[in-house]
């Protein structure tokens, strides 16, 4: 499953049994994910217009064993 941040997306969420997925979220689907109590396996983030708190939460994911992979200008990271 991948997550992007859309208005309504906490409320969709909520009707999904994650164990079924391997999950992969985009910058500040992240957050909202952590908040969930669902670390996702693979973040895809290009860190620009993160809030300080979306990129706490996405640090927190990483130290609970998310794979980030972070892209800029063509180039791709991964952490």
């Amino acid at each position: 499953m991948v997550c992007g941040n859309a208005p309504k997306l906490r409320g969709d969420l909520s009707e999904i049994n994650f164990s079924d997925f391997t999950v992969i979220s985009a910058n500040g689907a992240t957050a909202v994910l952590m908040d969930m109590g669902v670390v996702p396996e693979f973040i895809c983030a290009d860190l620009d217009g993160n809030s300080e708190a979306d990129i706490e939460k996405e640090t927190v994911a990483c130290e609970k064993s998310s794979i980030v992979l972070v892209y800029a200008m063509g180039v791709i990271f991964i952490c």
